[in-house]
């Protein structure tokens, strides 16, 4: 099925699974499956759709090799016989084992891959995924276990899926964790909140913002990997801001929290110190050959610009509203923090000093050591590269089962050798 002024550059086939050999329900499949595909953009090719041509000496007929006809008299091995006999078929659209048939569908040139990914998602699995679930769904369940996606778009879009989950996901587990660890310091449930407030806007959403007019200034700039590297410097930069601005304003004086905020406005400069020193620190990033370093160095400089911004302006804006809607926090949260229980302890109990000093000590390096074995041993993965967001998901499942199908014309379907695929001498020795 072709549509007018359609020029095929990028297929995604869908490989349909015969466990049980060519069977007339496996061959249904295949028309149902090419007609819901052709309900999409592009074009389709399949054995329902390829057309026969055979001359009985009179007309020359060119139905498709699935019809109606042939699937209620269905002769197995005469239908496989036929389709041995077509080169632009056999080990192309269907297995020379019979072990899979594909449907492939072409896409339209300029075709937007993220949304093309997610549809042939959204049909495998049988269902819409919600806006929520694509925030961190980085694979496909097919409804029917016999269905499978391969080719390069879907492995693409599993890269692509699998990074933006990691840009989701991990920063959010630092969040989850500086949460408690506010409250903790603080003893305040409203001034942590809006502590990690200033970490997630700053440090997470207008960081990932900015990346937009760097890329539009330097084609080069991109939402990688790496880039987790710069949220998790933000995260740690904001934490530190937004406590020293609490600290600050809670050994403040002042009759209300607008007074003491003002005077709070001391400690700005030290937080513009520190910010400057980190921004310094960072640019000279760019001295590095290494581009990702640059580009982690560039978004770490605007993360740590947005929290010092949000730390020292976003914050004391955000309380003071809250203060009038939920009216003024409790006394005992507006003190300062060393008067707080787990210092007392400290101090009151000389026994408890020793035990957090041995504690210091013996943490931090019983933690290295167990990371550095973890790492070491891969049970932590770095995903520093493209195929590690692939290795265990359907696509690679799909892959292998086409590898262990010993087709030879397994690049067409998988990944093509190199060379210039749209030139015929290379696609003659790809087929050969």
């Amino acid at each position: 099925a072709r549509q007018d002024g359609f020029d095929p550059q990028e297929v995604i086939p869908i490989i349909i699974k015969l466990p049980n050999g060519l069977k007339p329900e496996e061959l249904r499949r295949v028309t149902v499956v090419s007609e819901d595909l052709k309900k999409l953009e592009g074009g389709v090719l399949s054995i329902s759709e390829m057309p026969e041509y055979r001359d009985t000496g009179e007309e020359l007929l060119d139905d498709p090799y699935i019809t109606t006809q042939i699937l209620k008299n269905l002769d197995a091995e005469a239908f496989s016989r036929r389709l041995a006999s077509d080169s632009s078929v056999h080990g192309i659209l269907i297995d020379r084992n019979r072990s899979w048939i594909s449907v492939t569908r072409f896409l339209t040139p300029g075709y937007n891959e993220p949304q093309e990914g997610w549809r042939m998602v959204e049909f495998l699995e049988g269902r819409k995924i919600p806006w929520w679930e694509r925030i961190y769904k980085a694979d496909i369940r097919p409804q029917n276990p016999n269905l499978a996606a391969g080719g390069w778009v879907m492995g693409r879009w599993q890269i692509d899926q699998g990074l933006n989950r990691d840009m989701m996901v991990l920063p959010a587990f630092g969040l989850v964790i500086a949460f408690p660890v506010f409250w903790w310091i603080l003893g305040s449930p409203r001034q942590a909140a809006i502590g990690s407030l200033v970490v997630v806007l700053g440090g997470i959403w207008f960081t990932r913002a900015g990346i937009w007019p760097l890329h539009e200034g330097y084609e080069f700039f991109h939402e990688r990997v790496y880039t987790i590297l710069a949220y998790a410097n933000v995260i740690v930069q904001g934490i530190s801001f937004s406590l020293h601005k609490l600290e600050a304003f809670r050994t403040a004086q002042g009759n209300t929290s607008q007074e003491k905020f003002l005077e709070a406005r001391r400690i700005d400069g030290l937080i513009g110190t520190v910010a400057l020193i980190a921004c310094l620190a960072f640019l000279s990033l760019n001295t590095f050959v290494v581009w990702q370093m640059r580009e982690m160095g560039w978004q770490s400089i605007m993360g740590v610009g947005t929290v010092m911004a949000g730390a020292t302006l976003f914050l004391p804006a955000v309380y003071l509203t809250l203060e009038k809607i939920l009216g003024p926090e409790p006394e005992r949260y507006l003190t300062d923090p060393a008067s707080r229980w787990g210092e007392k302890l400290v101090i009151e109990r000389p026994g408890f000093r020793k035990l957090a000093l041995i504690a210091a000590i013996i943490l931090p390096a019983v933690t290295f050591l167990t990371v550095s074995v973890l790492f070491l041993s891969g049970k932590i993965e770095t995903r520093t590269e493209p195929w590690s967001y692939i290795r265990g998901s359907h696509v690679e499942e799909t892959f292998q089962f086409l590898k262990d199908s010993g087709n030879e014309y397994l690049d067409l379907l998988v990944k093509p050798v190199e060379g210039d695929i749209y030139r015929a001498a290379f696609i003659q020795e790809a087929t050969r």
